[in-house]
């Protein structure tokens, strides 16, 4: 059994993804961690979605790793450009955060791991228009500074669903207890 330690930062001011994830360091240092976003519920037997990320961090000498699956909008997410290498892992060559014109339909769930090249990444991004620090854009900087970062793909049988809004929310709570009862 592996021993694991959960640390709740606060971030007194809306600074983006990229801040909150770098007030992590002092608790981080060297070590790899784990970053799971609070409007991304995955359902998959066994946490096998988290099983394969860490098998693929590890596998792969990433310095991140992260989920991913294909949506029909991918305007509303983080889209990734890239090639797989192996069944159900991508190296990315390219992310971007919300994209008009997306370059492809295979989208970011928000569920990380990552190791202290993250925080260098996130100290050379520079705030978007409102004035926050993306975690897209420090991973985009990871790439291009010739970091190893890879997504893996949902399985057919896992299932995300998305809390951040009060409907999916809603629309979560339903799914779960309706599939409780089967």
């Amino acid at each position: 059994m592996t021993e694991s330690n959960i640390i709740f930062i606060n971030q007194p001011e809306p600074k983006g993804f990229g801040d909150a994830i770098y007030r992590a360091r002092a608790f981080t240092l060297n070590d790899p961690f784990l970053v799971h976003a609070g409007d991304d519920l995955v359902l998959s037997s066994n946490e096998s979605h988290i099983r394969r990320l860490t098998k693929a961090f590890n596998g792969m000498k990433a310095d991140a790793t992260f989920l991913i699956e294909r949506v029909e909008d991918p305007t509303r997410y983080g889209v990734i450009t890239g090639f797989e290498i192996k069944p159900g892992i991508y190296k990315v060559t390219d992310i971007i955060e919300k994209p008009k014109e997306p370059p492809s339909n295979i989208a970011t769930i928000a569920i990380y791991i990552f190791n202290e090249m993250i925080y260098d990444a996130i100290k050379r991004t520079e705030p978007d228009k409102s004035h926050e620090i993306q975690l897209t854009d420090a991973i985009k900087n990871l790439i291009l500074s010739g970091g190893r970062v890879y997504a893996v793909s949902l399985t057919p049988n896992e299932k995300r669903i998305e809390v951040g809004t009060p409907q999916s929310y809603w629309n979560a709570l339903k799914y779960t207890f309706e599939r409780r009862l089967k």
